[in-house]
C-alpha cells in the first residue's frame, strides 16, 4: 500500500502552483467583504457550506463548488471530507496536479479513505506517474476488502489495473 507520507515530496512541489490557483479562486471569493463573518463560522455553518459545495458538485457546477469547497478547506484544515471536495472540484475541472494535493491532504488526515486513494490513483495516472497510480490502485483494492460498499471502487481499481498491463 502506498504510504500518503512518501507522496509528500510531489504533493510539496505541486504547492507552490496550487497557492496561485487558491489566490485566483479567493478573488472570486470576495474576501474582503466575508472575513470579520468568516471568523465567526459555527462547525454547523461550516457544514451548511459543504452541503452547498457538495450540492454544487452534484448539478455539476464545479466552478461554483470551488470557492465554497477551497473556503471550508482553509477554515477547517482538519476536516478530512473538506480537502475531499476540494480535490473532486479541481479533479472535475481538469486540474489533476491541485486535485492530487488536496486527495494527498485527505489521506493525511484520513488514510483509510479509498475514494481519496482512488482518485488521487486516477490523478497520478493522467499526470503520467504510472508507478505510483498502479500502488495506490493496488491499495485500493486491499482497504476494500470485506467492506461490502467498497466494491465498486475496487472493481474500477481492478479495471484500471487490468488495462496498465
Amino acid at each position: 500500500m502506498a504510504d500518503p507520507a512518501s507522496l509528500m515530496g510531489q504533493l510539496d512541489e505541486s504547492l507552490g502552483r496550487l497557492k496561485e490557483k487558491i489566490a485566483l479562486q479567493v478573488d472570486k471569493l470576495e474576501i474582503s467583504k466575508l472575513s470579520a463573518e468568516l471568523d465567526s463560522l459555527t462547525n454547523i455553518d461550516l457544514e451548511a457550506l459543504y452541503q452547498q459545495a457538495h450540492d454544487f458538485f452534484q448539478e455539476e457546477k464545479y466552478q461554483e463548488a470551488l470557492p465554497l469547497a477551497l473556503q471550508i478547506s482553509a477554515l477547517k484544515p482538519v476536516e478530512w471530507r473538506y480537502h475531499f471536495i476540494t480535490g473532486m472540484c479541481f479533479q472535475f475541472l481538469g486540474d489533476c496536479e491541485a486535485a492530487a494535493s488536496f486527495y494527498g491532504f485527505t489521506l493525511m488526515l484520513d488514510s483509510a479513505c479509498t475514494p481519496a486513494a482512488y482518485r488521487l490513483a486516477e490523478c497520478l495516472s493522467a499526470m503520467g506517474d504510472e508507478a505510483k497510480a498502479k500502488q495506490l490502485y493496488e491499495a485500493v483494492i486491499a482497504m476494500g476488502r470485506n467492506v461490502p460498499e467498497q466494491l465498486p471502487l475496487q472493481d474500477l481499481a481492478q479495471k484500471h489495473l487490468a488495462a496498465m498491463h
